[in-house]
């Protein structure tokens, strides 16, 4: 080294510095319907909402999941976590809150009940929400998650999904379908 020659305290030839910011990484959020059973004539679903990423010191993840028309959300088991009391109807907004820091975000579980009068299909969807996560989150896309729930059919107003007989259709040139 030239320094070397000229410096004649080696000791003192660096230095560290601290740069302030907030630490940049990735939440993403994943809602999956574990189970789903029926008590007494009436359907259950439980769903886990879980996440991949950190959540750094003194930092707040809030989530926030719109109970879908004919449901209610009986239960919730989020140990850490700071939610809104149950039961909540539908359209009713379930929203937790966690404070960081978490290693490892700790996941939750919301147990849904469907209404008698309910078929097909239900949709629920859980998302981040908060400028605070958003100011360090490198991928904002995976910030909401979605399962369904299939509900076995229960009333007259459902259409089997198989036939018995054989249906032929013939259409001629003029378009016209005959048989």
């Amino acid at each position: 080294r030239e320094n070397a020659y000229y410096n004649t305290n080696l000791e003192n030839d660096s230095d560290c510095a601290t740069l302030l910011g907030k630490p940049i990484g990735d939440i993403a959020i994943h809602k999956n319907l574990i189970t789903q059973y029926e008590a007494n004539g009436t359907h259950y679903g439980v769903f886990e909402i879980s996440f991949n990423g950190h959540l750094p010191d003194g930092e707040t993840l809030s989530i926030s999941d719109v109970v879908p028309s004919s449901t209610s959300f009986t239960e919730v088991n989020a140990s850490a976590w700071s939610c809104t009391s149950t039961p909540l109807q539908a359209g009713d907004t379930l929203s937790c809150q966690i404070e960081g820091p978490f290693v490892t975000i700790p996941s939750l579980t919301i147990t849904m009940e469907v209404n008698q009068s309910a078929d097909g299909n239900i949709t629920n969807c859980a998302r981040i929400d908060g400028e605070e996560i958003t100011y360090y989150d490198t991928n904002l896309s995976n910030n909401r998650s979605c399962d369904m729930i299939e509900i076995p059919c229960t009333t007259g107003s459902c259409v089997p999904l198989s036939c018995n007989s054989d249906i032929i259709i013939v259409a001629d040139e003029s378009s016209s379908i005959g048989g």
